[in-house]
């Protein structure tokens, strides 16, 4: 067992994935987090969808189909938290690389993502944990 960070925050997605399984979808989105953010799929260690439809006080950016979604992810060695952190902030920026990097995830899930929107509704928070860490690198908080 050893103490390592992990990052907690919150994206609303606003996009038409209508057309996916909703088990499609959870995986292109958590495929796309942590493309964006910098970290191994594996290292994104809790991870919850849910309409925006379904979320009370919901921040809409358009009328557009979207989710709220929520991420737990731990630092790996070859990520600074510090990188995380700021990748995780900058995805509601049009122009920025983890806008770019979601959005070419969910491409090739051939989602249309013209009209892509992401708002950022929980700043990320890091904090310490327990884990423990095997031999192959996997991590269980």
């Amino acid at each position: 067992v050893q103490d390592i960070q992990k990052v907690t925050f919150g994206i609303e997605v606003n996009i038409d994935m209508s057309n996916m399984t909703e088990a499609a979808r959870v995986a292109a989105l958590k495929r796309g987090v942590a493309n964006a953010v910098g970290v191994l799929v594996s290292h994104i260690v809790g991870f919850l969808v849910a309409g925006l439809t379904d979320v009370a006080g919901a921040r809409r950016l358009s009328d557009s189909p979207g989710y709220a979604v929520k991420t737990e992810a731990v630092s790996t060695e070859s990520t600074s938290m510090r990188n995380i952190v700021a990748q995780a902030t900058s995805l509601a920026s049009t122009n920025s690389s983890a806008m770019a990097l979601f959005s070419d995830v969910l491409a090739e899930y051939g989602v249309d993502t013209r009209e892509l929107g992401i708002l950022v509704v929980d700043q990320p928070q890091v904090e310490m944990v327990s884990a423990l860490v095997s031999a192959d690198g996997s991590i269980i908080l």
